[in-house]
């Protein structure tokens, strides 16, 4: 099971809510109830949005570096929460 479904069904089970599976119809694990099954496409399609295109790296003194500047306004345009 990968990071973002271990995190999903935290949450379920933080909420007492089902993570029972049954198969589709193509034979993949959907979860048993259908609004389960939506709040999961949900789930995973807000973390589809986290991908970012990185601003290009600058060299100095031999190593490679990011603008932090540029990188912060991009994660926070997606949505992400900078602590």
């Amino acid at each position: 099971m990968d990071k973002s479904r271990q995190q999903f069904e935290a949450v379920l089970i933080r909420r007492k809510l089902s993570t029972e599976k049954k198969k589709n119809k193509q034979g993949v694990d959907d979860y048993k109830y259908s609004l389960i099954q939506m709040m999961w496409e949900g789930w995973q399609e807000s973390r589809d949005n986290l991908e970012i295109e990185m601003p290009k790296p600058i060299q100095m003194h031999g190593n490679w570096y990011f603008n932090a500047d540029i990188v912060i306004r991009k994660l926070i345009s997606n949505g992400v929460k900078i602590k």
